[in-house]
C-alpha cells in the first residue's frame, strides 16, 4: 500500500506523506459519523487507520518493530469521505535542522534546500532506507525514500509547500513520482516500475515511449514525453490515430544516479467509501482499494 509521504505508507510499502490542510469535518448531528473510529485493514492487519470526530486521524503501518504513523484529515463531501495527508516541519532558528510533525529529524540547509533524514529504517531484513526532501523555491518538491541496497525498492512523491503564518511549513497535496536509469549513450530511459522504457537522444529533448499501453477496453495508446532543461517536463498521450488524448505537466530532478519525473498535484490522495455491512473501501490513486472493519 503506498502512501504519499511516508515511506510508509509508502507505498510499495510505504510511506508516502502528504500533506494538505483540508477543512476539518465536524458533524454536527446528535449520531457519531459512523465513519468516527479505528479501521484495520481485511487484506493486511498491520494497516490500521483511525479517524477522529475533529477531521483529524492517522494511516499506520507496522512494519518489523516500528509503527510508522502518517497523520490525516478527513471530510465528508456529500458522497464519499475525502483523505488528506498533511504534514508540517519545524524549521531551528539557524536553518539546519528540520524536525516533522511525525517525528523525522532532517539535516540541511535552509528552505528551499536539500534535506536528508538522520534515521535509518528497516524495510526488509537486508534492505534499508531513509528520507529525503528536496525543497524546491517555486514551492514544488521531491521527496525522495531511498533503498541505500537496491534502487527498485525506492519511491518518490511529488508535494508543494508553503509557510505558515506561525513560521512552520506545509508540506501537502502528494503526487506518484517514478524513477528512471539513463543509458550511457543517453538513449534509453528505463523506469524501475513496471521495467517501462523511453528512447531518445540526449537527456534533454524528446522522449518515446518504447511499448503502447494497452487498456481493458482494447484501445491501445502511445506515448511521448519531453523533458526541459529548467526542470520541466510534459508528457503527452496519443491514441490509436495519433490524436491527442491528454496531456499534463511534470517535474524532474537528478538524485544521486538516477532520475525522477513526478506527476501533476492531486488535491485530494484518498477517498472512503461506506459500504451497507458497515466496512470501508479505501481508494487511493497509487494503490489497490483496501477493504476496513471497524475495531
Amino acid at each position: 500500500m503506498k502512501k504519499p509521504a511516508l515511506p510508509v505508507l509508502i507505498l510499495p510499502f510505504l510511506v508516502i506523506l502528504v500533506l494538505v490542510f483540508a477543512s476539518g469535518c465536524i458533524n454536527t448531528a446528535e449520531t457519531p459519523d459512523p465513519v468516527i473510529g479505528t479501521w484495520t485493514s481485511e487484506n493486511d492487519d498491520r494497516y490500521v487507520l483511525i479517524l477522529n470526530a475533529d477531521g483529524t486521524g492517522t494511516d499506520s503501518y507496522v512494519r518489523g518493530n516500528t509503527t510508522l504513523f502518517c497523520p490525516v484529515t478527513w471530510e465528508y463531501d456529500g458522497e464519499s469521505y475525502l483523505l488528506d495527508y498533511p504534514n508540517t516541519a519545524s524549521l531551528t532558528a539557524d536553518g539546519k535542522t528540520l524536525t516533522l510533525d511525525y517525528g523525522t529529524v532532517f539535516s540541511g540547509d535552509g528552505i528551499p534546500g536539500t534535506w536528508t533524514g538522520l534515521e535509518t529504517y528497516l524495510i526488509y531484513p537486508g534492505l534499508t532506507g531513509s528520507e529525503n526532501y528536496y525543497i524546491f523555491d517555486n514551492h514544488t518538491g521531491i521527496y525522495y525514500w531511498k533503498c541505500n541496497e537496491n534502487p527498485a525498492f525506492s519511491l518518490v512523491n511529488g508535494f508543494s509547500w508553503k509557510q505558515l503564518d506561525n513560521g512552520t511549513f506545509s508540506f501537502y497535496n502528494y503526487t506518484q513520482g517514478y524513477i528512471f536509469e539513463l543509458s550511457e549513450n543517453d538513449t534509453v530511459q528505463t523506469f524501475f516500475e513496471g521495467g517501462i522504457r523511453y528512447t531518445g537522444n540526449g537527456l534533454i529533448g524528446v522522449w518515446n515511449r518504447t511499448e503502447p499501453n494497452f487498456m481493458p477496453d482494447g484501445s491501445i495508446y502511445t506515448a511521448r514525453r519531453i523533458i526541459n532543461a529548467d526542470g520541466t517536463t510534459k508528457l503527452t498521450w496519443y491514441d490509436q490515430n495519433g490524436t491527442v488524448s491528454f496531456g499534463y505537466d511534470q517535474i524532474w530532478t537528478k538524485l544521486g544516479g538516477y532520475y525522477v519525473i513526478v506527476g501533476p498535484e492531486s488535491s485530494r490522495l484518498g477517498e472512503l467509501i461506506l459500504n451497507d455491512d458497515g466496512s470501508i473501501t479505501y481508494y487511493h490513486p497509487q494503490d489497490p482499494e483496501m477493504v476496513y472493519h471497524k475495531q
